[in-house]
């Protein structure tokens, strides 16, 4: 998410971006990351705690209808292309756990 009038560095090989399927707000957002425990989770420790917790919150998001339906599908699909260039190391899941 970005809340910034600019794109992701042309210099990044893999992004992923989707358009909001409603209005909300960072605060909004912030609100429900905290009521669904987005702020309690600790990593395994292989490094793959990050794209656990960025795909939750991809789905928490689909979920409540914030982003458009296929969210997931397509961030997952990014990961994917990612994962299969062999410059890039992309850690297998899970990497997080919410408590």
């Amino acid at each position: 998410m970005i809340s910034k009038d600019f794109e992701v560095s042309r210099a990044a090989p893999y992004y992923w971006d989707t358009l909001l399927a409603k209005e909300y707000t960072t605060t909004q957002i912030y609100e429900l990351m905290v009521a669904r425990n987005f702020n309690r989770y600790t990593y395994n420790g292989n490094g793959s705690g990050c794209l656990t917790w960025t795909t939750a919150l991809v789905q928490l998001l689909e979920d409540e209808d914030v982003l458009p339906p296929g969210s997931v599908a397509a961030f997952q699909a990014k990961v994917a292309q990612a994962r299969a260039d062999p410059i890039y190391w992309v850690p297998d899941e899970p990497g997080a756990h919410f408590y």
